[in-house]
Parts: structure tokens; C-alpha cells; sequence
């Protein structure tokens, strides 16, 4: 995590892993961006966060559209007037179902993991870094093959700990990813919250972090505020 106090949707999120949730009072509430040129959108049940920078405006159509949190916020014309009409393409990234879970500090027997190589880059990590800090990226220790499962824990949303796992076609379906996901639980201090945004179309990802013992708490999407 960053150093300096803790963002308050951290706080959110910690209470979160421990059950306790916001009132489902339909409120949205306007938290302050976690890193700079990034904003976000954040929905619990029935409570919900606009996390912008400094300054920032809110026009109209967005306070129409999220009028609530009920699941305004997740109208897809909330982001794009948000972030938009200059951003490119690969600015806006995917609605996310947002999970949680505890480090552990302890790896399964046979599932440790180990630093990746830099010798080569990876698409995956290169998209880490443009979202989040802190970017370390590892592979189960007795893999063979560099990328074959490649997990990732950087400082990510409200600076906490995020994790991704990406998984070769020729490894999935055989608890691969399950594995490395609790592996990277590990990595980090027991009781620690690991937050994890995964597409809700990926429903192997999500059975796997499910498996692994993460949580769904809500939904988050994130913008790069400049190009």
C-alpha cells in the first residue's frame, strides 16, 4: 500500500471484507481520486462513490443519471460523460465486479510463487501499470513454461493491494489459476484486504477467485482522465 492516510473507500473496502457494508440508502457519495489521471465509478449494494479529481465537475446529465445508488452509476452514459468525448478507445476500462479477500501469508504446500523474469514484456503487465503502482508480477515456482499462469499484485484501487491472474488456454480448467490466486493470498500480510476487478463476462476468472476465496462486494469501472 502507499504511504499517508488511507483513502476512504479503503475504509469502505476493509469494512466490507469484515461484512459490514453502507447503509442501502440509495446515496452517491463523492470520494477524491486515489491516483492521478485515473477516476472511478464505485457501487455497492444500494450505496455508490464517484471518485473524481480535484475540482471537477459533474455535469447534469450525470447527476440525472445517478441520481441514486441503486444502479445508476452503472448506466454506461455516466462514464462516458465523466471521462469524455477526447479520451480515447483504451482509456475507459470495463465494468468490473469488484472482490475482496484476506492475505493469508501462508502458501499451500506445492504452490509457491516466485518473481517473473523481465526479460521479456507482457501485455497484461504493461496494462497494469497504466492502471495502478507498485506492479510485481510472479509465476508459480515450478512452471516451466515463462507465462503459462502469470499473477499479478500491484497498489490498485483506493491503494490497496490488487491482484490478476492470467491463465494459458492449455493450463485452464485445471484449478490452475484457483491455485496461484491463493498462492498470491501468500504475498500478502494476513487479514490484509486483496481487491480484485474482474469482467463479469469472465465467468471462468470469477469461479476462480470464488474458489479462492474472494468475495463479491459490488462493481467498479475506472477512466484514465487524459489520454
Amino acid at each position: 500500500m502507499t504511504d499517508g492516510p488511507a483513502h476512504p473507500l479503503s475504509t469502505v473496502v476493509r469494512a466490507a471484507l469484515a461484512g459490514r457494508f453502507p447503509p442501502a440508502d440509495g446515496r452517491v457519495e463523492r470520494l477524491p481520486a486515489w491516483r492521478p489521471a485515473l477516476e472511478a465509478v464505485v457501487s455497492l449494494t444500494g450505496h455508490g462513490f464517484l471518485c473524481l479529481g480535484d475540482g471537477r465537475a459533474v455535469p447534469d446529465e450525470v447527476a440525472e443519471l445517478a441520481a441514486d445508488g441503486r444502479g445508476g452509476l452503472s448506466d454506461p452514459r455516466v462514464v462516458t460523460a465523466l471521462a469524455g468525448a477526447h479520451v480515447g478507445r483504451h482509456d475507459i476500462d470495463s465494468l468490473d465486479v469488484l472482490l475482496v479477500a484476506a492475505g493469508t501469508s501462508v502458501a499451500a504446500a506445492g504452490h509457491r510463487l516466485v518473481a517473473r523474469s523481465e526479460k521479456t514484456g507482457h501485455p497484461r503487465i504493461d496494462f497494469a501499470r497504466r492502471l495502478r503502482d507498485d506492479v510485481r508480477a510472479y509465476v508459480p515456482a515450478q512452471q516451466t513454461g515463462d507465462d503459462d499462469v502469470l499473477v499479478i499484485l500491484a497498489t490498485g484501487l483506493a491503494g490497496l493491494t490488487e491482484m490478476s491472474v492470467e491463465v494459458a488456454a492449455s493450463r485452464q480448467g485445471a484449478g490452475a489459476a484457483t491455485n496461484a490466486i491463493r498462492a498470491a493470498l501468500s504475498e500478502v500480510p494476513p487479514g490484509e484486504p486483496v481487491v480484485a476487478m474482474v469482467a463479469p463476462g469472465n465467468a471462468a476468472s470469477l469461479r476462480a477467485f470464488l474458489r479462492a476465496g474472494f468475495t463479491p462486494i459490488g462493481s467498479a469501472q475506472v477512466w484514465h482522465t487524459s489520454g
